[in-house]
């Protein structure tokens, strides 16, 4: 005797172990960056592009570099007088000559020695020079502040350009201190270096004597001597080579960046997007069976020929119209055909078991496909031998009408109001195929088509000549029509499409019509990119695909 309870545990130890895969790994942010590679391509290529403007306009700039050598003497006494000695040097000392170096007080000196507030500015040309002058143009004109004032501001400005221009650095482990200044002009670069040299020893002897005022005549004399001195080693001379950055290694570091801020977009954007775009999503959002996928359709805009056209039966979101009625045959084993086969076989098993079905075609919003589907169901039948009626019921666009150029014709809005009870007046025939097309019909005498008026007596009708009537309805979003709808209709297939609605959405959208969602027999994902799909962590697509390698 078979152990129920082993079985339950077995059967929920395997659905525990399909559902764990993360849908965020490192498929997804494959899928991610292929889905979104024009975006990233574009962001990478203005980054590059940004780089290559600022490398072409950014002005040269040269560096003069001066060393100098630091010591510290200290007062030693003995017996019979006093001597001076080198003291140990360390780390702190040359630190805290490094920060006086780089002290304002030592800039300022520089740029009242020569004269730096009274030489115009370089050092921004091109690209800088050029968005300078724009915020110019915006910025609110300034009161006239005198002389007083604008020498006030060119001293700042000058005192700014030295220190953004100055470095000092100890030498390994040595007394030994690097200094460097960048300027876009050679003289200027070796002639600011050496002043901050000089400013740097005058403050030095500064320092020294007002340390000796506080002792007495004979000590005064030797503390003058006390404390830090400077040699210079290296005097700073113009410099030959510019010290600009390389050029392809900012383009470089400019293209990674860019390349990087545009992954992580894509990877933010793909994250907050909870649009259905994998089989898993669209049986979520409409708690019923995936029956399959029907891929996006080409664009005849940008070639002559449809890429996919032995794969469709009738009109996608792109393709030209057909002339008439005449259909596209399907090609076997192509993923609309496997699609329509599963939906075909599905309200055969749900609806009765081949007994006369009614099912409805809706979405959750236009555009998403349903009327596609509809049409291309209704074919599949007809050319499967079933007795199968087209009914056009959108009543808010009659794209089926307009597709079968049937949109002039009477039907389904005369038959309704009229109480008929002979079809074949209203139907129209495809000789071809064999499908029975019924257009919305309304045109003429401007009467609107109302559910419960006569459709009791239409289906009744139907059931007798036909096995099968598929209904292009409206969307969900209209609850009034599709509730009414629901009352006569046998099943639903609910067409998604892909990254048209959210989960949330469509769930709500089948919540508040609660008669449709318990009558859904299954639901298709249409317009589906399955090249920008290729790397999504989605289990019926590598189904799908393992199926397509071995047809």
């Amino acid at each position: 005797m078979l152990n129920l309870n082993k079985i339950q545990s077995v059967t929920g130890a395997f659905d525990d172990e399909r559902t764990p895969e993360s849908q965020y790994g490192w498929r997804w942010m494959l899928g991610t960056m292929f889905r979104f590679k024009w975006m990233i391509a574009l962001i990478s290529l203005v980054a590059v592009t940004l780089a290559v403007l600022f490398v072409l306009t950014r002005p040269a700039t040269y560096t003069a570099t001066a060393h100098i050598q630091l010591t510290n003497l200290r007062l030693t006494f003995s017996r019979d007088d006093a001597f001076f000695a080198e003291a140990q040097l360390d780390p702190t000392f040359m630190e805290t000559q490094i920060q006086i170096l780089r002290s304002e007080r030592i800039a300022l000196s520089v740029v009242d020695n020569l004269k730096l507030a009274e030489q115009p500015q370089e050092g921004r040309g091109g690209l800088s020079a050029l968005l300078t002058e724009i915020g110019t143009l915006f910025a609110p004109a300034a009161p006239d502040a005198g002389v007083a004032g604008s020498m006030t501001d060119a001293r700042a400005a000058a005192l700014k350009m030295v220190q953004r221009g100055l470095s000092a650095e100890r030498v390994a482990l040595s007394n030994v201190v690097e200094l460097r200044f960048t300027a876009p002009d050679t003289e200027q670069a070796a002639r600011i270096t050496n002043d901050i040299v000089r400013a740097y020893v005058v403050d030095q002897n500064m320092a020294r004597l007002d340390a000796a005022q506080a002792g007495s005549s004979w000590l005064r004399e030797r503390l003058r001597e006390v404390g830090p001195k400077t040699r210079i080693i290296a005097a700073a001379q113009p410099p030959v080579d510019k010290s600009n950055v390389r050029g392809l290694l900012i383009i470089a570091i400019a293209g990674i960046l860019g390349f990087a801020a545009a992954v992580t977009l894509a990877l933010v954007r793909s994250f907050l997007d909870g649009s259905v775009r994998t089989p898993e999503q669209a049986a979520e959002a409409t708690h019923a069976p995936f029956l399959g996928v029907v891929p996006l359709l080409s664009d005849p805009k940008r070639q002559s020929r449809p890429k996919h056209s032995k794969e469709l039966l009738l009109k996608g979101r792109f393709q030209i119209p057909p002339s008439g009625m005449t259909a596209i045959k399907t090609a076997k084993h192509s993923e609309l055909w496997h699609t329509l086969r599963n939906a075909r076989f599905s309200s055969d098993e749900e609806l009765r078991n081949g007994n006369f079905q009614a099912i409805g075609v809706t979405s959750l919003i236009r555009g998403e496909g349903c009327t596609t589907i509809a049409s291309n169901l209704a074919l599949s039948l007809a050319a499967s031998g079933r007795r199968t009626l087209l009914v056009d019921a959108e009543v808010y666009g009659a794209d089926l009408s307009k597709r079968f150029g049937l949109a002039e014709e009477r039907g389904l809005v005369e038959y309704a109001n009229g109480r008929h009870t002979d079809l074949t007046k209203y139907v129209k025939v495809d000789q071809e195929s064999g499908l029975h097309v019924l257009p919305l019909g309304g045109v003429q005498n401007g009467k609107a088509f109302d559910w419960p008026d006569g459709m009791t007596m239409f289906l009744a009708n139907a059931s007798e000549q036909y096995d099968y009537v598929i209904f292009d309805l409206p969307p969900l979003i209209m609850l009034g029509d599709i509730r009414a709808a629901a009352k006569f209709i046998h099943g639903f297939i609910v067409v998604v499409g892909w990254g048209e609605t959210t989960v949330a959405q469509m769930q709500i959208g089948l919540q508040l019509a609660q008669s449709v969602q318990s009558k859904v027999i299954g639901c298709i994902l249409n317009k589906i990119d399955l090249a920008n799909m290729r790397w999504m962590p989605s289990r019926e697509l590598d189904f799908i695909r393992l199926r397509k390698k071995i047809g």
